[in-house]
C-alpha cells in the first residue's frame, strides 16, 4: 500500500498515478475478503476507490470501483443487521435497535434496510415511523 501510494503522492499526474489509487483501494479490499469484520480495511478499501472516483472521473477502473464500492456496503449492511439480531436473540432489544437502526440510516436503498424496519416496526411498535418533512413548514 505504501509502494502505491508513495506513486499517487509524488506523481499524482503521472502516467501511473491513476493505476496505483485504484490498487489501494484494492489491498483493503483484499484484506476484507480474508477478514470480515476488519472495519479499518473496509474503510480503507471504500475511502480508496471513492479518491480514485474523484481523482480520475474518466480512468480504466472507475465501473470496478463503484462496484466493489456497492458490494462493500452491502456486506457492511448485512453485518449491521445481523449484530442486530444476535442481540434480539439473546433478549437485547434496545441494543438490536440500535443496530436496525443504524442500517436504515446508513444503507437506506439495501435489501437490508427494508429487513431492518420491519425489525423496528416488531421490536419498537408504538415508534412513529419517520416521514419526511416538506421543507418550508
Amino acid at each position: 500500500i505504501s509502494s502505491y501510494a508513495f506513486v499517487v503522492e509524488r506523481f499524482p499526474n503521472g502516467q501511473f498515478a491513476d493505476d496505483a489509487q485504484f490498487r489501494i483501494g484494492m489491498c483493503y479490499y483484499r484484506i476484507t475478503k480474508k477478514s470480515r469484520h476488519d472495519e479499518k480495511a473496509f474503510k480503507g478499501a471504500v475511502r480508496n476507490f471513492r479518491r480514485y472516483i474523484t481523482l480520475f472521473p474518466k480512468g480504466e477502473f472507475v465501473d470496478e470501483a463503484k462496484a466493489k464500492i456497492t458490494e462493500l456496503d452491502f456486506k457492511a449492511a448485512r453485518g449491521t443487521f445481523e449484530v442486530g439480531e444476535y442481540y434480539e436473540k439473546r433478549g437485547h432489544d434496545r441494543a438490536a435497535l440500535i443496530y436496525y437502526r443504524e442500517v436504515v440510516e446508513k444503507y437506506p436503498l439495501s435489501e437490508w434496510a427494508e429487513k431492518a424496519e420491519a425489525k423496528i416496526r416488531k421490536l419498537a411498535p408504538d415508534e412513529p415511523e419517520e416521514v419526511p418533512s416538506e421543507e418550508g413548514e
